[in-house]
């Protein structure tokens, strides 16, 4: 159940964050949501390398160990891939709300082509 938590608290830390905020805007957003994506640490060649569990046998359904790190890639992989298909990160004009943004202007949560591109946009 730990792992869970663990696995899932920032999430809960970046829900809470934008939740409490009265305005919750781009240039919260953005570093919230690339963070998240760094804490999942996975990209896209890992969906070829899960193996498929048949939940119609009891092989590894009841194996916990081995069914709680299959399934820890799958979560990782499917909220992974859910935050890129929502957030399109390569938008600059996401990035100038946070350049803008004295809290976050010197984009330090960007790689070093989105800080270039947002700033030319500027």
């Amino acid at each position: 159940m730990q792992d869970i938590v663990n696995f899932l608290g920032p999430f809960f830390e970046v829900t809470e964050v934008l939740g409490s905020s009265e305005y919750a805007t781009f240039s919260y957003m953005i570093p919230s949501i690339l963070g998240l994506m760094e804490k999942l640490d996975c990209s896209m060649k890992y969906s070829d390398e899960l193996d498929y569990v048949n939940f119609e046998t009891t092989d590894l359904v009841f194996d916990d160990n081995v069914e709680f790190v299959m399934h820890k890639k799958r979560m990782k992989n499917a909220l992974y891939n859910a935050l890129l298909h929502y957030w399109d990160l390569s938008d600059n004009e996401l990035f100038l709300a946070c350049l803008l943004d004295p809290r976050f202007k010197k984009l330090r949560f960007a790689t070093s082509t989105q800080q270039l591109q947002a700033k030319a946009a500027l």
